[in-house]
């Protein structure tokens, strides 16, 4: 053929660089993340969610005596400092997660039926699994 006379010559040396290593070579045509955000779309879909739990007339008899006792004491101009565990709904996904909220009750709002907290922190009263007064 017509560059039969160089298919099987040796490689040429050059002696103002020097040659680069394999493994350098190897890196030029390493894999790009063509599909990108397609790993977080994996990582979002493997995330795992709880559903909604539900209380049992015993527990919701408990929570409505203590939010009863919390709205007293905050007309009363008290601050109580509660733990309330309570469900968060996801953004995303279908489902939450239980979350402990702590900090001082500013409010117990029976038209909003949440529980408003000093930081901001709005937790709705059929959210609460739990309300701890410390």
């Amino acid at each position: 053929g017509r560059y039969d006379d160089i298919l099987y010559m040796p490689r040429p040396k050059y002696l103002r660089h020097a040659r680069m290593p394999v493994s350098a070579r190897a890196a030029q045509f390493a894999p790009f993340a063509a599909l990108t955000g397609f790993d977080a779309d994996i990582d979002e879909e493997a995330r795992i969610t709880e559903p909604r739990r539900e209380l049992t007339e015993e527990s919701k008899a408990v929570i409505d005596e203590r939010l009863r006792m919390l709205s007293i004491a905050c007309d009363s101009g008290m601050e109580p400092e509660v733990l309330v565990t309570h469900f968060a709904q996801d953004s995303v996904k279908s489902g939450g997660r239980c979350v402990s909220t702590q900090g001082r009750v500013k409010q117990v709002s029976a038209v909003k039926r949440a529980v408003i907290m000093r930081g901001g922190a709005v937790i709705c009263f059929d959210d609460i699994y739990s309300i701890d007064i410390l």
